[in-house]
């Protein structure tokens, strides 16, 4: 009886897909891939990367194979074909050295995400001197299996097949190294449609160096995180960070005297609007700034033409340098340089928007605050005032509360909730200290006069709240 061996070259069904490995330790793997219709089973061959002898399992009607005996810290690439089909395209694996031990490099650093669509990111690490490859592993927050993605020799890696608004944690490991520590990230919602929470606000951006900054948000209800994106101004790609639980984000390695936009989105809402702040110079002619910017930015007085602003004093300060600029203008002005806490910038239109910064002798300009000039009235007196007291803090909940003057010398008369007056002062300063220790608890009301002025009188409310 005679008998043969021949393979069938033609394809009869198409190649096994979607090939996942999933390390369980540093010698066994499990490699699986896509169904094939109309096979009844498959088979494996895996390497050692660099080798040409493929050795091949056995076949299986599943769709994973393990494999064990493998090589500590290996590059492996393997290959599956359907009892159908040909072989299917490579994919590679690493095995991971002893994870309980040293090893050779360090792990990478610097884990970035950036969110391409909500079921897709790219996240990406530095560099590891030594290292042939990368392999990074994922999985949603709160479950214990990690996806192994084939090895890389990018230092970059993009993860489809996410989730929507899920949180993901994910993690890298060079040929030579352990894994990393563990980095999260969003997929966020729909972006192009309804959200089930609405977008942060009240951005703040407090400058703290030539190259950080501290930015803030007010929190939204039913948010299990956030995730900020930043860029400097005028470019296109935003950089996206690790999704957080707190209310504000330290960022790092920026650029100095740069002008950077910024947003944040909560996990169920769409980004919010766009936010800026300045990165400053460095003083004494290169050299680093020896005290952060001034805090507690104020703006005690609008009117129509001019503004009151104000700060706290910062320890090692000589003066205080103060610009201002229209919101989407792109050049300050220097209102100019003084030893107090207090400056009036002058020369405003009435009825637009306004930034202000502040700095001090050894820091960079702080983060911009805004205000808005209220119209001129109708007798057409541009410095006729908004008929507003800014006094803080209000509610007061302490012993004292300060008042934002537009000059010295002010009358200054505090009411009752039945109109009766209970204190009246005169100014020494545009910044005057009014004492409610002794008052009850309840609403009062502010008014401020100027004997030398023709303008009306300010009034405003104040409520009392030991």
């Amino acid at each position: 009886m005679m008998s043969s061996t021949f393979q069938v070259n033609a394809q009869g069904c198409s190649q096994p897909s979607n090939l996942t490995s999933n390390i369980l330790s540093t010698t066994s793997a499990r490699v699986s891939w896509s169904a094939i219709q109309g096979a009844f089973n498959y088979t494996v061959q895996y390497r050692i990367q660099g080798t040409t002898a493929w050795t091949t399992t056995s076949a299986t009607a599943a769709r994973s194979f393990t494999l064990t005996g493998l090589r500590v810290n290996t590059v492996y690439e393997w290959r599956v074909k359907a009892s159908c089909s040909v072989y299917s395209s490579v994919a590679v694996f690493n095995t991971g050295g002893n994870t309980g031990g040293n090893t050779s490099c360090s792990q990478p650093s610097n884990l970035t995400s950036n969110i391409l669509s909500t079921t897709s990111a790219t996240v990406s690490w530095s560099a590891i001197q030594g290292a042939l490859n990368y392999t990074v592993q994922y999985r949603i927050q709160g479950t214990t299996a990690w996806t192994t993605t084939s090895a890389t020799a990018a230092r970059s890696f993009t993860l489809t097949g996410l989730r929507v608004n899920t949180v993901y944690e994910w993690r890298v490991k060079a040929s030579c190294s352990v894994y990393s520590s563990v980095a999260v990230f969003n997929t966020g919602g729909n972006t192009g449609g309804n959200t089930s929470c609405s977008q942060p606000s009240n951005l703040t951006s407090n400058v703290r160096t030539t190259t950080s900054v501290l930015l803030s948000w007010s929190g939204i209800q039913g948010a299990f995180n956030y995730t900020v994106q930043y860029r400097i101004i005028n470019t296109t790609a935003w950089t996206t960070t690790a999704a957080t639980t707190g209310l504000s984000l330290s960022i790092a390695n920026l650029q100095a005297n740069r002008e950077y936009e910024w947003r944040v989105k909560a996990s169920c809402s769409e980004y919010s609007s766009i936010a800026k702040f300045i990165t400053g110079t460095t003083t004494g002619g290169g050299g680093s700034s020896s005290c952060s910017a001034p805090s507690n930015t104020n703006t005690n007085a609008v009117f129509t033409n001019r503004a009151i602003v104000s700060w706290e004093a910062q320890g090692g300060a000589a003066n205080y340098t103060v610009q201002y600029k229209l919101e989407n203008a792109t050049t300050y002005i220097t209102v100019g340089t003084t030893t107090g806490t207090v400056l009036t910038i002058s020369g405003l239109q009435a009825g637009r928007k306004y930034v202000w910064r502040v700095k001090a002798s050894c820091s960079p300009y702080g983060s911009d605050v805004q205000f808005e000039t209220p119209f001129a009235s109708g007798n057409g007196n541009a410095s006729t005032m908004s008929g507003v007291v800014n006094v803080s803090p209000n509610p007061a909940l302490g012993n004292e509360v300060q008042i934002g003057l537009e000059t010295e010398g002010a009358q200054i008369m505090l009411f009752d909730a039945t109109g009766r007056l209970i204190k009246q002062e005169v100014s020494r300063d545009m910044q005057h200290t009014l004492n409610v220790a002794n008052l009850p608890n309840g609403m009062y009301f502010i008014r401020v006069s100027y004997a030398d002025s023709a303008e009306q009188a300010q009034t405003t409310r104040l409520v009392i709240a030991h």
